[in-house]
Parts: structure tokens; sequence; C-alpha cells
């Protein structure tokens, strides 16, 4: 029960993180935004059909190849939440917040 509250405790947390992703062309942002932006927009595609494990592979790989890309720690918390994965998550999110 005490993981559960943590892991309520870090996503309420994380909306602040979320709401500070980059926006593609917009003035400032970063220039992989719009490439982040596309990629994230496909893994929630995934998350939406239940591919979890597909959706967490593409994140790692972005996170692998553009570690620097603004509201990646975030979608791969917000991932493993989806698949049940709340250590992972827990993990993830906390990156996302210190990011911040």
């Amino acid at each position: 029960m005490k993981q559960f509250h943590l892991v309520i405790l870090v996503l309420t947390l994380s909306v602040t993180a979320y709401s500070q992703v980059a926006v593609p062309n917009a003035p400032g942002a970063p220039p992989n935004a719009s490439v982040a932006a596309d990629h994230f927009g496909h893994d929630r595609q995934l998350l939406q059909q239940g591919k979890y494990d597909e959706a967490i592979a593409e994140l790692q790989q972005l996170a692998a190849s553009q570690p620097e890309t603004k509201g990646l720690a975030h979608e791969l918390g917000t991932a493993y939440y989806r698949k049940g994965d709340y250590v992972h998550a827990v993990d993830s999110l906390k990156q996302a917040l210190q990011a911040d």
C-alpha cells in the first residue's frame, strides 16, 4: 500500500513536468522537439492499444539515442505505470521531477 501511495504522489507531482514538455516549432523549442513530439504521439497510440512493451522499447531506444529529450522520463514513467510496472514507473517519474 505504501508503494501505491508513492506512485500516486509521484504521478501527481509529475503533472508539472508534463506540462512543460517542449512544443514543436515553438519559439525557443529545442531542435529535437518536433521529432520527440512525433515519437511520443506514436508511443501514446501504442499505449492506447495496450502495446506497453512496444511503447517502452521505443522510448528506451529514444533515451539511448537522444537522452536530452525533454519529457522522455515522464513518458517512460507513464508507459511503465500503464503496464503496471510501478517500480520502474516511480524511478522514471522521479527522474522527470529531477530534470525539472
